[in-house]
């Protein structure tokens, strides 16, 4: 159970941290509320999934890092361009967020004694 639960807060912590780079952007690349709910769903679904996935399996930290930033980047290169309401930008989607948004989760493994 409380395996579910860190990765219920790993997606909830990678959606607000996707939130908040979308937000930092130079241009605003969401369009709407409907905008806002479909990238941090990915988001937090694909994270959430990659917790459940790796966890159990306690990688060295390097992978876990590398893990997430491959799925992170997958997110922003594949399923938010389909996003009819999101346009980030290649760089922020491809480069910033999913660096961030590893270190992020790589910071909260860290704190949860996964890694």
């Amino acid at each position: 159970m409380a395996l579910v639960i860190d990765a219920i807060v790993c997606g909830v912590i990678s959606a607000l941290t996707w939130a908040g780079l979308v937000w930092m952007s130079p241009e605003m690349p969401v369009i709407g509320s409907s905008g806002w709910l479909q990238g941090m769903g990915l988001v937090m679904g694909a994270n959430f999934l990659t917790w459940l996935i790796f966890a159990g399996l306690r990688p060295h930290i390097a992978i876990w890092a590398i893990v997430f930033l491959v799925a992170n980047i997958l997110i922003g290169w594949l399923a938010l361009p389909l996003c009819k309401k999101i346009n980030v930008p290649g760089l922020w989607a491809i480069v910033i967020h999913p660096g961030l948004i590893a270190g992020m989760n790589v910071l909260l493994a860290g704190a949860l004694g996964i890694i």
